[in-house]
């Protein structure tokens, strides 16, 4: 018994679309997971740098002071991050739907 070509395009169809569907939810549990990661490095750096908060709090220094130097180490990481993480959903699901990046790269260059 032979399939016809719209059955097969058809079954490729949804197993792509659930191959999706998993990338989707691993990449939502991964950003949910480098969330909760990113507020315990911030946290750790606090509890580590505590005497020193506690003394430019006693000295004059506003919350916005604090505030800045405690994240200004962090700025800049979470940017690129958040960068690279959308980069990398991008090429994803490029992959996924069939598309060929190394073309789509030099058409845009």
């Amino acid at each position: 018994m032979g399939y016809y070509q719209d059955e097969i395009t058809a079954e490729s169809s949804r197993v792509n679309e659930s191959i999706a569907t998993i990338f989707f939810g691993s990449q939502l549990y991964q950003c949910l997971w480098l969330q909760r990661e990113c507020l315990h490095l911030v946290s750790l750096t606090v509890l580590k740098r505590m005497k020193e908060i506690a003394i430019r709090k006693v000295v004059g220094a506003s919350g916005n002071h604090i505030f800045n130097l405690v994240m200004k180490g962090y700025f800049w990481i979470f940017l690129l991050a958040a960068g690279l993480g959308l980069l990398c959903r991008l090429c994803t699901f490029q992959i996924i739907n069939g598309y060929d990046i190394q073309d789509q790269l030099r058409c845009e260059i």
